[in-house]
């Protein structure tokens, strides 16, 4: 029979220090299971450096000079650092990255999914480490406007600003609709980056202003859906993520409007009408990776300049 004695029942009550420490193990383990099951699928811990895909492309950019002949350029995209992308999960791919010794680093977008500045800083911090030859460049994506943006309300005003300020203390060059120039020699290579597509932040037309005739440009957009016009606009070859592998529905109110639209560009290379070319990066984090078509990526390239 227990005890109605109010001592006793002092004596069997926690401490403060005993709730917080049994708070703290009922967090890490609902973590752990989110992390390995919902979240990031089968894919973490030992998983993961067997989980991952190294795409390996070649492309022969049209009036590229000898100058950038072999350059090698490491794409990733949609880190989504937050309180389910764990920052030593994401460290791995910055030391595969610096491994492969590439001259340039490109990153388009989702950097972050979370609506404090604290995990901006977080995974500007986590770049700073990033070592290519040449330099590091980005764009943003949309949910560097707003954890929820476009679904559920307006970007979150100052966001991709403080984004921007961050990613430039780690080193990391971001083009918002605007253009950045690398000569070696005589030769030019031009990398154009744009606001994300489904903000008013998206502005092509500046972007390319400035871009000489015929010089080569390689564009970085976050959602592939601009890559069309990029195209036209002169980029010989686009980088972009944003799908993670699976179709997505499209936001733009003119396209929701016409009546039939072409294939989805989901994953991988894709070859556009004027010639041009797009690469469809998966992506490092999010949901639903268990699934061979869902693995994250690290995408390679090797830059030729053809006839030079």
């Amino acid at each position: 029979m227990l005890s109605k004695n109010p001592a006793m029942k002092l004596a069997v009550t926690k401490t403060p220090s005993q709730r917080s420490r049994l708070r703290s193990f009922l967090r890490s383990s609902l973590w752990s299971a989110f992390s390995r099951m919902a979240m990031h699928g089968l894919y973490t811990g030992e998983l993961e450096d067997h989980w991952f895909n190294l795409s390996r492309v070649d492309v022969t950019i049209p009036g590229l000079g000898s100058g950038f002949d072999g350059a090698k350029i490491a794409h990733i995209t949609d880190l989504h650092c937050s309180p389910i992308m764990r920052q030593n999960h994401l460290r791995r791919y910055i030391e595969i990255i610096n491994r492969m010794e590439v001259d340039f680093v490109v990153l388009t977008g989702d950097f972050i999914t979370a609506s404090t500045r604290g995990y901006v800083r977080r995974v500007a911090s986590l770049l700073s480490g990033l070592a290519p030859a040449v330099g590091s460049l980005a764009c943003l994506g949309n949910h560097d406007y707003g954890v929820w943006h476009p679904l559920l309300h307006r970007p979150v005003t100052g966001m991709a600003d403080y984004v921007e300020e961050q990613l430039a203390s780690a080193g990391v060059n971001t083009l918002r609709n605007e253009c950045h120039s690398f000569r070696r020699g005589d030769s030019t290579l031009n990398f154009v980056g744009l606001g994300d597509y489904w903000t008013d932040d998206y502005d092509p037309t500046v972007a390319f202003n400035s871009i000489v005739a015929d010089e080569p440009v390689l564009a970085l957009c976050h959602n592939p859906e601009a890559a069309a016009e990029l195209a036209n606009l002169g980029a010989r070859y686009i980088f972009s993520g944003h799908t993670h592998g699976r179709v997505l529905p499209d936001k733009k109110i003119e396209s929701l409007l016409l009546s039939a639209q072409p294939p989805a560009m989901v994953w991988g290379e894709y070859e556009l009408a004027n010639g041009s070319g797009v690469y469809i990066n998966r992506g490092i984090g999010g949901v639903r990776r268990a699934r061979n078509h869902f693995r994250p990526e690290i995408a390679l390239f090797t830059l030729h300049c053809g006839n030079c």
